[in-house]
Parts: C-alpha cells; sequence; structure tokens
C-alpha cells in the first residue's frame, strides 16, 4: 500500500483508496503508523505523477556521487535540488527523495493544486 498525506490529516492510499491514522510525518521521516502497525513509504512514483499532474517538474539522475533530484515550476523560475550522496543501504532508506520532492513542493509552490491538496489545511 502506497499513499500521500493529504490536507485532512489522513494518507491517501492508492493501492487500496482507504484512508489511515497518521502517526508521523515530516522532519524527515517518510513513514505514517497505519492502526495495525503497518508502515507505509512515499512511493517515489506516485509522488512524481502527483506533481506532473499538478504542472509541476521534476527530475531524477544518477551518477556515481549519488542521486541529483530537482523540482522547478513549468517555466524554470523556480527550481531547487539536491544531491541524496551515495551511501550505504541503510541510510538510502533513511533519507528519501520521494519525502524531499513532497516537502519541496509544499514550501517552493504553496499555491499550487498540489499543496492544496496535500499540504497542511
Amino acid at each position: 500500500m502506497l499513499g500521500l498525506l493529504g490536507r485532512d490529516g489522513t494518507v491517501r492510499l492508492f493501492a487500496s483508496g482507504l484512508p489511515v491514522w497518521v502517526g508521523c510525518v515530516g522532519n524527515s521521516k517518510t513513514t505514517v503508523e497505519q492502526p495495525n502497525s503497518a508502515s507505509v513509504s512515499l512511493d517515489l512514483e506516485t509522488v512524481v505523477r502527483q506533481l506532473h499532474h499538478s504542472r509541476l517538474r521534476v527530475g531524477i539522475q544518477t551518477s556515481d556521487a549519488g542521486i541529483q533530484v530537482w523540482i522547478s515550476d513549468r517555466l524554470h523560475r523556480i527550481r531547487e535540488e539536491r544531491l541524496f550522496k551515495r551511501a550505504s543501504a541503510e541510510s538510502w532508506q533513511e533519507d528519501s527523495a520521494a519525502l524531499w520532492l513532497h516537502e519541496a513542493a509544499l514550501r517552493l509552490f504553496p499555491g499550487n493544486a498540489y499543496a492544496r491538496r496535500f499540504g497542511p489545511a
């Protein structure tokens, strides 16, 4: 099951469409807790598709240094990027490109449809 945090404090699950109770999201946390203690991570493909649907641009490129991720408006007037440096497998799991894109979209584009749908109320 995969999902995004909605304005109403629930996670929209794209596999089942069922909302769940929100445990912790933000401050570098990438999971939320369901009542049965299962975890749901922000799925990179889902976040990218939602951002694209909201007319925001994103890009991802890999290199020996790590994974370069960027987000911008359609005209590239506002753009931010981040390099997720190559590290051990455990570090990759703790540092989420999907979460970074999600939080950057909310911060950089508060008036965008994505922020209206998934941002704080």
